[in-house]
């Protein structure tokens, strides 16, 4: 094997080095003259000759050491299909497959049910694929026909006819042949199923197939009869091994849509399948279950997994995961067709395949969960090691990975049926009558709870071997080998509703297993080998009602009538207590929040550090913009904010994917290269939509797959939201910058996607503020955007006008008085100073600073005393009284101000007295 990788590292080094073009098309020796000829001029005068021997060679090496097959021969292949033209480039994809057909179907041995798919092959389930030359044709032919190559039904036809012959797999007696040749069905039938459409006048028409044409029906329909025949042997008893060897191929004929749900019932409406065929496939169907009723039949036990029955166990799951697949083709082509008793068996059977897969998974978070509790506080290595080894064996073990396939089924099976409700509101039909009496509706939810059971044990257990970075990769990498279960499993979660997720929530919560359900969210989100749809429903969940109360901060999960109690409630702020106490931000976000600047900004700008950090930041913005203003819970995490550099590393951050230079200048940009004017197009877009929405959810549901387009648009959507949720902040990152051009690129970009949002919306919220105090009137004109504050109390008055730059929030507001009645030079003075200074460090609307600034100046009429430090009664930023007290000289201060002195000052004296504090 060692060999087998220098030579095809060898191989590749020499094609990159002299061209794959020379190396695998091959140059013919006729002549020394030929001999010396380019690569050009052999070309032209057709000298070239295939080696598909060597490209076998590498395909079945698959790996080696800096290269493998993906990267190097794999895109050789697709340029060769993508040269129609040229007749030596196609011969050798042609060449190619038929020396993998044969050697495949000659060369499978055993049973190999490890990479057994629902929908489609995965180019990381055909890594794992063991034997070389079936991953070899596997992977030519996904790479071939599903990664956007040119090939399609004709050659997809071509290959059928010349290597799916009946009468030659009615000579194969091994499972392990008829299992490849279902999974290389799996990938030709999407595309000898699809209609085929010409487009005329914009409008698609289905082409009608010429009937003269030999077509696939006849060889689907034998091999549903022999599926049929192969059930019951002459003298009655069962032939497991024929039947399961002919259901195999069978039902491999009806591809599935990918997407799961009422896209899969769509697909398979327009599909080109005929009556017949689907006839003998409900046959087929019927005809298991009246097997599977039959005395001693019944699916296979979650805990039998000994030693002494393990082969046995082995064809029994996979028979299963070849029962599963039937009942998902038949109820995507069929369901008109079942009566009462079908819907039963399938409901029976997804219930069972269910809870099996639950109990499978809870005890793998429990096993791993009681191995991080015996080390917990142990120093000594060897103890995390042996943890770490638990969690592997649990994580990798056979009983788990065995039965992936059958819990892959069940999940799309419980979408498809969910899929036809979706279908057919508003139109009820009889087999949905016959699905109801089957007592659907009470299936659905037990189904459902056990999806998210399923959802949340993997996150659970991920977080319960968080304790040790290898543990937690252990459990995180053996989901890649399940990825379509997972895809499935957070499809069919994120469509829950919100009383099943909270139920399930409580119930992991309840359950005491591992840190908790928001900690086993995070651990999805958060992973080091993530899967992005896992990733996006934790996101979502985390994010939205009712969890994204006690997401950020250690807070009991809130009911609906809570939160709407708390929504309805005036805002108060609790000037007695202290605002800058901790944020109590909860430990698995808050370690992201803070991620060091040299870690972030000199990791590269694709990097899953980089996608973690804008998640995390995009979940705490989006929260902070769901509290209510000037409430101690919303106004503690804006001090968490102010308190440290943070935000001004996420602003350094979301810039090194912004880019300003393409911004600053659109116009040269459009000419220079259209597709990078729609990408900044994208970015400002959405930019501006996040400051009007004030959700960057559509930025993060569109993350995946993580390339610079999507992250350089999530960075826009972040920096709208930041800019309309911590402007402050915002403002005070951007006058501390010292490269100017930067500065006016930002300002610009700003001022023409975000700025025009942002004013109509304090404009509105100026004339929509509802002032009870009849000291105060506050009004606005959006033309000259302007605001004025009318105060008056006793027999003082004045009248402030506040200006808004025409990039807001960047810049600082003008104040001015343009009236005055009653009050002192100095006063004035003071109050413009204070109202300037309430507007410059208020990370919320103008209306609020100006309501602050009114209580401030409020307090002062009542005799309270100011802080000597900031000269102000209400402090500017955390809106809390004075409170601590010298001893001495008896001046109350402001917390935060006191803190600041110590800390710039490096003593711990009174400002005034110098009296030790």
């Amino acid at each position: 094997m060692e060999i087998n990788k220098r030579f095809a590292g060898f191989v590749d080094t020499l094609a990159g080095s002299l061209g794959q073009e020379l190396i695998f098309l091959g140059q013919s020796a006729l002549s020394d003259k030929y001999n010396l000829l380019s690569g050009w001029e052999v070309k032209n005068l057709g000298l070239r000759y295939s080696r598909a021997w060597l490209v076998v060679e590498l395909l079945c090496t698959w790996e080696w050491n800096e290269g493998n097959a993906i990267k190097s021969v794999l895109p050789f292949l697709r340029f060769c299909t993508n040269n129609k033209h040229e007749s030596d480039f196609n011969v050798v994809p042609l060449d190619v497959i038929e020396i993998l057909f044969h050697g495949a179907f000659k060369s499978c041995t055993k049973i190999d049910n490890s990479t057994f798919n629902v929908v489609k092959v995965q180019h990381d389930e055909v890594t794992t694929t063991g034997e070389p030359l079936f991953r070899a044709l596997q992977g030519t032919l996904k790479t071939l026909f599903e990664d956007n190559a040119f090939w399609g039904r004709a050659e997809a036809e071509s290959l059928f006819f010349k290597y799916f012959p009946v009468e030659e797999l009615k000579s194969v007696s091994c499972i392990s042949v008829t299992n490849t040749a279902s999974k290389v069905l799996d990938i030709l039938m999407p595309f000898l199923r699809k209609k085929d459409t010409v487009e005329m006048g914009g409008i698609s028409t289905v082409v009608t197939s010429d009937e003269n044409k030999p077509g696939i029906e006849k060889f689907v329909c034998q091999w549903l009869e022999m599926a049929l025949s192969a059930s019951m042997s002459p003298s009655g008893e069962k032939t497991e091994t024929e039947s399961i060897r002919w259901l195999t191929i069978a039902v491999s004929c009806f591809p599935l849509n990918s997407s799961g749900g009422a896209g899969t019932i769509l697909a398979a409406s327009t599909s080109e399948v005929t009556v017949k065929e689907k006839s003998l496939l409900v046959a087929l169907f019927q005809k298991q279950r009246l097997q599977a009723s039959m005395p001693g039949s019944h699916p296979v036990a979650a805990d039998d997994f000994s030693q002494e029955n393990l082969q046995t166990l082995v064809l029994d799951l996979y028979s299963e995961s070849i029962l599963a697949k039937l009942i998902a083709a038949a109820v995507a082509y069929c369901w008109p067709e079942f009566e009462v008793e079908d819907w039963k068996f399938v409901l029976l059977r997804l219930y069972n395949w269910l809870e099996a897969a639950v109990v499978d998974a809870e005890e793998l978070a429990e096993a791993v969960a009681d191995a991080a509790r015996e080390v917990e506080g142990a120093n000594e290595h060897k103890e995390c090691s042996d943890c770490m080894k638990i969690s592997a064996e649990m994580a990798v073990s056979k009983k788990g990975k065995s039965c992936s396939e059958l819990t892959s089924f069940a999940v799309y099976i419980f979408s498809e049926i969910q899929g036809l409700y979706s279908l057919e509101v508003g139109k009820p039909q009889q087999p949905l009558k016959n699905l109801a009496l089957a007592s659907w509706e009470r299936i659905e939810v037990r189904a459902l709870e056990d999806i998210l059971r399923l959802f949340l044990a993997t996150g659970l257990a991920e977080s319960a071997a968080s304790f040790d970075r290898t543990a937690a990769e252990i459990i995180s990498v053996n989901r890649l080998d399940q990825v379509q279960l997972w895809e499935s499993v957070a499809d069919v979660a994120l469509n829950s509703s919100t009383r099943a997720l909270e139920s399930a929530v409580r119930a992991a919560d309840l359950w005491g297993v591992g840190k908790g359900s928001i900690n086993a969210l995070y651990s999805l989100l958060f992973s080091s080998h993530p899967i992005p749809s896992l990733q996006w429903a934790a996101y979502h969940f985390l994010s939205t009602d009712p969890l994204r109360y006690c997401a950020i901060t250690w807070r009991p999960m809130k009911t609906e009538q809570v939160e709407s109690s708390e929504r309805e409630s005036e805002p108060v702020v609790n000037e007695d207590s202290s605002i800058t106490s901790d944020a109590n931000i909860r430990p698995d976000l808050a370690a992201v929040l803070e991620t060091p600047a040299v870690t972030l900004l000199q990791s590269l700008l694709t990097s899953s550090s980089r996608v973690n950090y804008l998640l995390a930041w995009s979940l705490f913005l989006t929260h902070l913009q769901s509290l209510t203003p000037l409430t101690p819970a919303r106004e503690r995490l804006v001090q968490y904010t102010q308190d440290s550099e943070s935000p001004n590393i996420l602003l350094d951050c979301l810039f090194q994917h912004i880019s300003l230079k393409k911004t600053s200048s659109l116009s040269a940009s459009r000419k220079r290269n259209a597709k990078s004017t729609l990408e900044i197009s994208e970015v400002t877009g959405s930019a501006k939509r996040a400051a009007a929405t004030g959700s960057v959810l559509f930025a993060v549901e569109g993350l995946w797959p993580v390339k610079k387009k999507e992250i350089a648009i999530l960075s826009g959507a972040i920096y709208g939201l930041m800019l309309k949720v911590l402007p402050a902040c915002v403002r005070i990152w951007f006058t501390g910058l010292r490269d100017r051009s930067s500065a006016s690129a930002i300002e610009s970009f700003t001022s023409s996607c975000c700025s025009p949002e942002l004013l109509a919306e304090e404009f509105f919220k100026v004339q929509a503020v509802t002032v009870t105090d009849e000291n105060l009137s506050i009004r606005a004109n959006h033309s000259t955007r302007e605001v004025t504050a009318l105060y008056k109390k006793e027999e003082a008055g004045m009248d402030i006008v506040i200006k808004l730059p025409a990039c807001y929030p960047l810049r600082a507001v003008e104040v001015e008085c343009t009236r005055r009645m009653g009050i002192s030079e100095n006063r004035l003075r003071k109050w413009i100073l204070s109202m300037a200074a309430f507007l410059r460090n208020q990370n919320g609307a103008v209306a609020e600073a100006i309501l602050v600034w009114k209580r401030n100046v409020d307090r002062e009429f009542e005799g309270v005393e100011e802080c000597p430090i900031c000269y102000s009664i209400i402090h500017t930023s955390n809106h809390s009284l004075p409170r601590l007290a010298c001893r001495t000289c008896k001046h109350k201060f402001h917390p935060a101000c006191l803190y600041k002195w110590f800390s710039t000052s490096h003593k711990s004296t009174c400002p005034l007295c110098q009296t030790p504090f």
